[in-house]
């Protein structure tokens, strides 16, 4: 297998660290595309597990866009397809069975607009037991089944995977999750594989590292890269980020991709102003949570400068004139080392019957948090999710890029080291032999999901 230096790319850039991303012939990176879905979602803030469900008060929800990553993926054998909601804030694989008391008939209902698994039609599938239970912060419940089987996705087929099979729920939609096990999570030894795991056992990629592109406005499409980074799909340096503690748990442990905020600001294109309140802050960066979740106070500071106001129905949720997505403002983020640039226009969504109301992308987590970067700012943002070193890697983003070069991601603790995006000439003409296009990438065919799901 012939391997490309990019060694004079990294001179260039004055890196200290060893380079451990590699371009390859046949790199193991498994590549797939996620889609950005219509989806009704709920105003209450989500918590680290349960994803958003539910009308909007008085808000029309037929138009909304780009704020669910869905992907698909074939379960058992033969393989039954389903949908899910790609989530880097939770562990597992959680589907809804056809047995499931939510897929009842008549439809639609969760089974019938994201696919529901039988498991008595797969020959692969292993039942564990009938401990698995998820509970909710508004005291809801789900319940069902342990067990294992066959996943597909992208080119990887994975034997055995995890997963929490729903028999009891009023959630919606099945979910991937991508984020650390669920021991590592829960400081528990239940041995529950989930995929970066299992793709990485298996022999699909090197390391638990994978990156997500949201690829701009105009597109309804995005990519996961497990295993590599795409370096044409973002520009500037990717920024290593260490992984901040959980300060709920005992002792306190990275358990979530949480990472300190340092700073949210505003600019207007003449002059920045910086929304100085409770910094710094731990933020989880969650792609399975449609909005953005911040500290009251920093919210009701951002809500008040840019002019949107508290939601009548939920003072934690606020309303924007849909005019204010026709400007050339920015919401400015902070992390260590890096700044994200997210155009106003990312957080006007949701409009109402007259298209002059529309929801505020950013709305008010509790006073305690957990404080959530959900997908109307994880959309201006190439981010590394790296499980193995504790670690997140950001740029900001190139909207609609129409090149891919992708480098795989070494195993070891440079795995993912500072390396440029696109216009970082020196790196482009180490690695230009190998650029291809995006075209190259499959897609999934567009997902039906009708107003109301």
């Amino acid at each position: 297998m012939r391997t490309t230096s990019i060694a004079c790319a990294l001179a260039a850039l004055g890196s200290a660290n060893a380079l451990r991303l590699e371009k390859r012939d046949n790199p193991a990176v498994v590549a797939f595309p996620f889609e950005k879905v219509d989806k009704i979602t709920s105003i209450s803030p989500s918590s680290d597990s349960k994803r958003e469900t539910g009308p909007i008060e008085e808000l029309t929800t037929k138009d909304l866009q780009h704020l669910v990553y869905m992907v698909q993926l074939d379960i058992g054998t033969p393989p039954q397809s389903i949908s899910a909601i790609f989530d880097t804030g939770s562990p597992s694989l959680v589907i809804h069975t056809t047995n499931d008391t939510s897929c009842v008939p008549p439809a639609p209902n969760p089974c019938s607009l994201y696919g529901g698994y039988d498991a008595n039609a797969s020959s692969t599938y292993h039942y564990e037991d009938s401990k698995f239970v998820i509970e909710y912060a508004d005291g809801e419940r789900t319940l069902g089944d342990d067990a294992t089987d066959n996943v597909t996705i992208g080119s990887a087929t994975l034997s055995n995977l995890y997963i929490g099979l729903q028999y009891q729920t009023e959630v919606i939609n099945n979910v991937l999750g991508a984020s650390f096990t669920e021991d590592e999570m829960a400081n528990s030894n239940t041995g529950h594989s989930n995929l970066p795991q299992l793709l990485r056992d298996q022999g699909h990629i090197a390391s638990r590292a994978y990156s997500v592109y949201a690829d701009g406005d105009k597109s309804d499409h995005g990519t996961v890269l497990f295993g590599g980074v795409d370096i044409d799909k973002f520009h500037g340096d990717l920024v290593k980020i260490d992984l901040v503690s959980n300060p709920a748990t005992q002792p306190a442990r990275v358990t979530n991709f949480a990472i300190s905020l340092l700073s949210v600001s505003q600019f207007d294109g003449n002059s920045t102003n910086t929304f100085d309140k409770s910094f710094p802050t731990r933020v989880i960066f969650d792609s399975g949570t449609s909005l953005t979740y911040l500290d009251p106070d920093q919210a009701q500071s951002i809500w008040t400068y840019v002019g949107a106001t508290a939601h009548f129905g939920n003072v934690d949720f606020a309303t924007i004139p849909c005019s204010a997505a026709d400007t050339d403002r920015t919401i400015d983020f902070e992390f260590a080392g890096v700044t994200i640039k997210v155009p106003l226009s990312k957080y006007v969504v949701w409009h109402d019957a007259h298209n002059e109301i529309c929801v505020f992308g950013i709305a008010k987590g509790q006073p305690q948090g957990p404080f959530t970067i959900g997908d109307t700012t994880l959309s201006s943002i190439y981010v590394v999710y790296d499980l193995d070193n504790k670690q997140l890697h950001l740029a900001q983003a190139l909207n609609n890029a129409p090149t891919s070069n992708i480098l795989q991601i070494m195993a070891g603790p440079d795995g993912v080291s500072a390396v440029g995006g696109l216009g970082t000439l020196e790196l482009l003409a180490a690695t230009k032999a190998s650029t291809l296009s995006t075209s190259t990438l499959s897609r999934t065919p567009a997902l039906s999901v009708p107003t109301g799901a």
